[in-house]
């Protein structure tokens, strides 16, 4: 069963919906009508004090058999007030509009579909030019580094996004990365270019790229001091600080920029 927890109550519900006048067209005037703000929280207040298995399955549409059964309880429970001054159909159109204002309410605690998708397909590309990224460089690591790269993953790779007037990469480095890494890095590059030059079967180069924006990221709260920049501990120590329990980002002094 789905239910919305908090709901906030309006001076008054407009009956915009043609669903809630008994014919099934409405007038300009039937539109600007309004519902008196007592009975809606009125309703609202009986409603919230069902049980979770006795309210709306916000799921179904209004005149589903559940939620009819839901509205007919809540009306009976409001025409027995003795307090209640409203006519039966004044009741029922405020009963489709709290349904309805439910709904509503659901809907947009929701995230949007498309957008969540969207998200996670961009997210998965990142990880993957990450990967690919990292892989190539693996190729390239030699004995005296070995030590150095065994401490790295994915997450040192920089960003990356394309140029939509030409087919040039843009490098969005990592604010927190040290010069030491940097150049290791480079090298790294510098070494796999060098490869593919020489390689027989000639390997399509890749693509010109060229520095952008440098990414505000925080490094990972593994990372050795070695590969995060003073410049950067000096700002975010407090920061660094808290995002890591073990203290892997506490030597200050030992990194050199």
């Amino acid at each position: 069963m789905i239910r919305v927890d908090k709901i906030e109550h309006q001076s008054g519900i407009e009956v915009a919906d043609s669903s809630l006048s008994s014919s099934s067209t409405s007038t300009p005037d039937d539109k600007q009508k309004r519902l008196p703000s007592d009975l809606s929280s009125k309703i609202g207040a009986i409603y919230q004090a069902f049980p979770d298995e006795k309210q709306f399955n916000l799921e179904e549409r209004s005149n589903s058999a559940w939620n009819t059964e839901v509205k007919k309880s809540l009306k009976e429970q409001i025409i027995l007030d003795k307090e209640n001054k409203y006519s039966s159909s004044i009741i029922t159109a405020a009963i489709k509009r709290y349904f309805e204002s439910q709904k509503q309410i659901l809907r947009e605690s929701k995230p949007n579909q498309k957008e969540m998708v969207n998200g996670q397909e961009k997210q998965r590309k990142r990880r993957s030019r990450h990967q690919r990224l990292f892989d190539r460089r693996k190729k390239y690591v030699q004995c005296d580094g070995l030590e150095w790269w065994n401490q790295l993953s994915i997450e040192y790779m920089s960003l990356e996004s394309s140029d939509e007037e030409d087919d040039t990469k843009i490098v969005h480095h990592l604010s927190w990365r040290s010069k030491k890494l940097e150049e290791y890095l480079k090298t790294l590059d510098a070494r796999a270019d060098a490869a593919i030059e020489s390689s027989k079967h000639h390997a399509a180069p890749r693509k010109p790229r060229r520095d952008g924006v440098v990414a505000e990221m925080i490094p990972p709260a593994s990372a050795p001091s070695l590969t995060i920049s003073k410049n950067w501990r000096r700002q975010h120590g407090r920061l660094m600080c808290s995002s890591s329990g073990s203290g892997e980002h506490s030597d200050v002094d030992s990194a050199s920029d």
